[in-house]
């Protein structure tokens, strides 16, 4: 028997897609569809075959998928999104090429939902995927590996040879397993991945890298609907949820064993499929200016000071802010920019602390309503000479200009670190996060001075709200930790970028 497992969440297609499975089958099936807070309209087709979980509450993909996979009863499990069309005998094909510690994907085509019927738009079938090199900050969830169609390998890997055949990636849609695999390769997990992103991630990095295979089976297919706007996602989609996905899922390329039972390091996966696009010839070597293959800064510094990050949102670390500059050289972040110098003082001990460091020290030096008031623009032009005079002898660059109008010189993604000591008010504080946190690769660091609140009071004019916004900003972009160097007045404060 083949278990076929539809989640489904306000999915108007539904009733089709249940009627494909069972009118297409050849072979003895159940479907068990969850139904994700609500009642489908029109009902389903009352069918023998068919059994409803309906959860009143709405708690993701994930657990739909293992509430369902945890009462099936086939020997198979299918799972298919709640808007797709499938081949005659689609069942008995797939169960036809399917070892024992293998994940099978049939063939994608595209459905035309409206007319019921496969749609024609001038490309070749859906046959292969890769992953994408991490370096686009634009992606969903930030920088990541997420699948792209292969169009050239489907056009190089026509002849019936093929028609079983190693896949490196596929769409979440669809996807077919012995029901024992299922459970061996610990599907699917909500803690780390989250209810819902990089569902194909997860199947094939546990497959692949404990020994087992994901093969495209081109003998068959199925034809999905891509939703757009016309048809809205079934399913919420919060950045939070993009974001956990995208940050455990790369966590395979920091480490060398991620997960209990892997045998093989990502790079070995990569390698085997080799070249592909977007993947530079030196890709090693770049994954390091993107994430570092070998060591995760948090492992390392959980490591370094004997704390426990696992679940926590704030850790505090011994030792004042020059204990930084080592765990910076430590981790070979060399490349950063120190936003707001005042005198360089702490700019020369970032430099003294590493050889190795391309640093850019960035300040205004202009006396401003509302900042510092205090402080003659005489005195910050005597700061400025000061500055480049004292870091000269350092692979420093000197850098006058207000904040956000320097940040726009560096590439998304180019720096290894960032430290922020400018205007400590709120607005600032946010601003100089937000634009310089961009300008960090994942793997570096964004840090700053002064995690602290102070008031505004009658005998004190001057503000810092960098405790505030730091909280604030970890809590809304989920960052799990943030870290504080606790030995000092004015303690500093960083994060890993994921």
């Amino acid at each position: 028997m083949v278990s076929i497992i539809i989640p489904s969440r306000n999915e108007q297609f539904l009733p089709n897609t249940v009627e494909e499975l069972l009118t297409k089958a050849r072979g003895d099936i159940e479907i068990i569809v969850i139904l994700d807070g609500y009642w489908p309209d029109p009902i389903l087709r009352d069918d023998p075959r068919v059994t409803l979980i309906h959860r009143s509450t709405p708690r993701g993909m994930r657990g739909g998928i293992n509430s369902a996979a945890a009462i099936a009863k086939g020997e198979y499990l299918m799972k298919i999104d709640a808007h797709c069309m499938v081949d005659e005998g689609f069942d008995v094909k797939l169960v036809a090429d399917c070892e024992d510690n293998w994940i099978v994907v049939p063939r994608r085509r595209r459905l035309d939902a409206e007319n019921w019927c496969v749609q024609d738009v001038g490309k070749p079938d859906i046959d292969y995927n890769y992953l994408s090199f991490p370096d686009n900050p634009a992606d969903f969830g930030g920088p990541g590996l997420n699948g792209r169609i292969w169009t050239k390998k489907a056009l190089d890997r026509t002849d019936p040879k093929f028609d079983v055949d190693e896949e490196l990636s596929f769409q979440g849609s669809c996807w077919f397993m012995p029901r024992a695999y299922f459970h061996h390769l610990e599907l699917m997990d909500e803690e780390n991945f989250g209810p819902f992103w990089n569902e194909a991630q997860e199947l094939g990095f546990k497959s692949w890298l404990s020994g087992g295979k994901v093969m495209r089976n081109k003998k068959t297919w199925y034809a999905h609907l891509h939703k757009g706007n016309k048809y809205g996602r079934g399913f919420r989609m919060e950045s939070s949820w993009a974001s956990k996905g995208a940050t455990y899922t790369k966590r395979w390329l920091y480490e060398d064993k991620v997960w209990h039972k892997q045998k093989y390091p990502l790079t070995w996966l990569i390698e085997k499929f080799m070249p592909m696009p977007t993947w530079p010839k030196d890709w090693k070597d770049q994954l390091k200016q993107v994430g570092g293959v070998k060591t995760d800064p948090v492992t390392y510094i959980k490591t370094k000071y004997r704390v426990e990050t696992d679940g926590k949102q704030f850790v505090e670390l011994p030792g004042k802010r020059e204990e930084l500059t080592k765990l910076l050289a430590e981790l070979g972040l060399n490349k950063g920019v120190e936003v707001g110098v005042e005198q360089g003082k702490f700019s020369e001990v970032l430099c003294k602390r590493n050889p190795k460091i391309e640093l850019f020290s960035v300040d205004a030096w202009t006396a401003y309503k509302g900042y510092r008031e205090h402080v003659s623009q005489e005195k910050l032009d005597g700061f400025y000479e000061k500055t480049k005079k004292l870091l000269e002898p350092y692979n420093c660059t000197v850098i006058k200009g207000f904040s956000l109008d320097a940040v726009k010189a560096f590439k998304d993604g180019s720096l290894d670190f960032v430290y922020i000591d400018c205007n400590h008010d709120f607005l600032s504080t946010t601003q100089d996060i937000a634009a310089w946190e961009k300008k960090v690769r994942v793997g570096g660091i964004v840090a700053g001075h002064d995690f602290r609140r102070i008031k505004t009071t009658s005998s004190r004019s001057a503000v810092c709200h960098v405790k505030d916004v730091v909280q604030a900003w970890a809590y809304a972009h989920n960052i799990q930790p943030y870290f504080v160097f606790k030995d000092e007045r004015a303690p500093s404060w960083f994060w890993v970028k994921r």
